[in-house]
């Protein structure tokens, strides 16, 4: 006579330890007090646009912090990526301003549990970097050099041209419990997201 298995039995390893790990992140995030629940933010320290062998280049500095919420998902064993959004836009004065380029950088940021150390990877090079600290991981997150925005010449005409840099965590990369929540929590979201800077 054969006998049904018991249904947890049929689960995958790595699903019943993804499932585990969803749990330790939800009641880990219970435990946050509601006074580190809106803290997330960015903070632009630099912006600066130069000319190199006739393209404009950019180079940021840019501080992210993590509320306490998204640092427990973090530390859970949560990844976390943000999207790196940077616009080149001419200004016009009796149309809409016009975009001429926009860039997307996704960077995932995860927790190594065995190494104590924070991974930092750029999903469309995958360059990757690790860090002993989480705000060293953070500070990199938008820290960029010599990134080629736009050629010079398309800059010649008329008008004011300006860069738009936006930082964001990607809530739809979350586990769906997470996502849920995030979606209505002012906890998941970074304050002062978005900084222009002229670039010429």
């Amino acid at each position: 006579m054969t006998h049904e298995s018991d249904p947890a039995s049929r689960f995958p390893d790595a699903c019943r330890v993804w499932l585990v790990l969803v749990s330790v992140c939800l009641a880990s995030l219970l435990l946050v007090g509601p006074a580190h629940a809106q803290d997330g933010r960015i903070e632009y320290r630099s912006l600066v646009s130069y000319v190199i062998d006739g393209n404009v280049l950019l180079e940021s500095d840019v501080s992210v912090r993590l509320s306490g919420l998204s640092r427990a998902a973090l530390q859970s064993g949560v990844a976390l990526e943000f999207d790196v959004e940077i616009d080149v836009i001419r200004q016009r004065n009796f149309w809409p301003d016009k975009t001429l380029r926009r860039y997307q950088i996704p960077v995932r940021l995860s927790y190594q549990d065995l190494t104590r150390s924070y991974r930092l990877e750029r999903l469309n090079s995958g360059q990757r970097a690790s860090f002993s600290d989480l705000d060293s991981a953070l500070d990199a997150v938008a820290q960029l050099r010599d990134v080629v925005l736009i050629s010079e010449d398309q800059l010649s005409g008329r008008g004011r041209y300006y860069g738009v840099m936006r930082v964001q965590l990607d809530l739809d990369a979350l586990p769906g419990p997470l996502r849920t929540q995030a979606y209505f929590s002012r906890a998941w979201q970074l304050d002062n997201g978005e900084q222009t800077w002229p670039l010429r």
